[in-house]
């Protein structure tokens, strides 16, 4: 009998309330993910001769655009912290073997193989190309430990070049993804496909609550194996994926003001916990952001030019399987103070997208804080119920 089984895993994701410089903040946050970090990634893995291959967490916020909480890898156990990325499926981290020469790898915890008795080398090499940098090294394997969970014997990438400035100046050290097996470099098996099939939860789904206190050190949470009740109300909405790669699901339509700013008969969606933002094909949220009163920018991004101005904006209503999800000025603008000055960003990014992908629209956190978002391998769908913040 599993003995997880009425067991749900709490991860509580911390909150970092360091701030950095605005432009470089908001560009890392467009760099990251919007324009790529790991749903719009290509990877490809090579083996020795070159062949090429194709519970509860603590989560913390960095400037509302980073989330990301703690893991272990290793016995004894060497510490990391994460994001937990539902738009990839590998799970990397810096690896004690880069180069001194690699900044991004000097600033953060660094995996040892050396120190970890349940080590088993791999070898093949690994590399990631991003929207703005990239990640490569080789594989290992390890056993890894999540909110209390341990997965025996987890492939996993250990980073030794990160170049780029995005990977420089993040708080976390690396990625944990949780999509599918199919978008998985290397076919990796993925950390949660390990969860069930060891039988370490009996419930194959897994929820994210994201805090709406920007100051607050905690309060967002990963949830392993199920809900919070305590963290949601209402009915669930349940939408099927039409593909098992990205947790991608139609999307009905996309209304400010009357105005439609999504293609006629809807567009595929994502839901995608590595992205900050709410993000869409450029010239649509290019005019939204315009009607709204903020200033675009040419990464796709856009600042208003006070913050009084949520008193008069509208609301901003996404349609998903028929059911209307609302979001108010208070909820979609996202207010930034460095050094005694505030600005206030949109929390819609335009983006270009390659043309295979089409209209591709990202309800990344600023949809998943107001709209706490299950992600069901059972089911096959994404479930989204109204958050409760206290």
């Amino acid at each position: 009998m599993n003995k997880n089984a009425n067991k749900i895993f709490s991860i509580p994701l911390e909150r970092n309330a360091k701030r950095v410089n605005l432009h470089l903040s908001h560009d890392h946050v467009v760099a990251l993910k919007a324009s790529g970090v790991s749903h719009l990634s290509v990877g490809s893995a090579r083996d020795a001769n070159g062949n090429v291959g194709a519970v509860k967490v603590p989560i913390a916020d960095f400037e509302e655009a980073q989330f990301y909480g703690p893991i272990t890898i290793g016995t004894a156990p060497q510490p990391f912290k994460v994001v937990f990325d539902t738009g990839s499926s590998n799970l990397w981290v810096p690896s004690q073997t880069c180069p001194w020469t690699d900044v991004a790898c000097d600033l953060h915890n660094r995996y040892d193989s050396t120190q970890s008795s349940t080590y088993i080398k791999n070898g093949t090499t690994f590399s990631i190309q991003y929207g703005s940098g990239a990640c490569s090294g080789f594989l290992s394997v390890d056993n890894v430990g999540v909110g209390g969970l341990t997965v025996k014997r987890q492939k996993f990438g250990e980073a030794t070049a990160e170049p780029g400035l995005s990977f420089v100046i993040a708080q976390f050290d690396g990625l944990l993804g949780l999509a599918f097996a199919s978008i998985s470099v290397d076919h990796v098996t993925p950390f949660w496909y390990n969860v069930i099939s060891q039988g370490l939860l009996a419930k194959n789904e897994f929820s994210f609550f994201l805090s709406n206190q920007p100051n607050s050190m905690s309060g967002s949470e990963l949830i392993l194996g199920g809900t919070d009740p305590s963290r949601m109300t209402g009915p669930t909405t349940w939408v099927n994926l039409t593909s098992d790669t990205y947790w991608e699901f139609q999307m009905d339509s996309f209304i400010s003001n009357g105005q439609s700013y999504a293609p006629a008969g809807g567009a595929p969606a994502i839901c995608d916990s590595g992205t900050s933002l709410i993000a869409g094909p450029m010239i649509l949220m290019t005019n939204l952001n315009t009607a709204l009163g903020a200033i675009p920018s040419g990464t796709g991004a856009a600042v208003f030019p006070d913050c009084n101005v949520t008193a008069t904006l509208p609301d901003v209503v996404i349609t998903i399987a028929g059911t209307q999800f609302t979001l108010t000025p208070s909820q979609y603008v996202l207010q930034e103070t460095i050094l005694g000055q505030t600005a206030c960003l949109s929390g819609f990014l335009g983006i270009d997208l390659p043309k295979n992908l089409g209209d591709l629209y990202i309800l990344g956190d600023v949809f998943i804080r107001v709209y706490m978002s299950t992600f069901s391998f059972e089911k096959n769908a994404v479930g989204f119920t109204q958050a409760v913040h206290h």
